[in-house]
């Protein structure tokens, strides 16, 4: 995917939120993505290849998957090209899922790719922004 594709992703991403809702403070904690190994089915990518080739510091997009058959607060976890990168881990997706659902912007960073027995995981650092802390 082009650099230009990139940004027109990044820029429509940051359109879906509401800004002007979020407060200068903001609640950070991190989390491990889930589902780091497995494929995408959707671009017939290997999750581990889209990890490996992510930088530290890169900034991810969340994006709440309404039709998941296995959860129904599923959060996905998508770098701007487009490739999926494993989801939100459930038990901890229900807040993210509805504030994202509200328009409030929650930054994810990717802070570390611990790689452990062959496996890449995921480590984010996550910014929620809103006005309930």
């Amino acid at each position: 995917m082009s650099n230009d594709a990139i940004n027109e992703n990044k820029q429509n991403y940051l359109e879906c939120f509401d800004f002007e809702k979020f407060p200068i403070s903001k609640k950070e904690f991190n989390i491990k993505a889930a589902g780091v190994s497995h494929f995408n089915e959707d671009t017939q990518t290997e999750r581990q290849l889209i990890i490996k080739d992510a930088k530290i510091g890169e900034h991810l997009m969340l994006i709440p998957e309404l039709d998941n058959p296995y959860d129904s607060y599923a959060v996905i976890i998508k770098r701007f090209n487009g490739f999926t990168i494993g989801y939100f881990p459930s038990g901890s997706n229900k807040e993210i899922f509805d504030k994202i659902n509200n328009r409030c912007f929650i930054d994810a960073e990717l802070i570390e790719k611990p790689f452990f027995e062959g496996t890449y995981g995921a480590v984010l650092k996550i910014s929620v922004y809103g006005k309930k802390l």
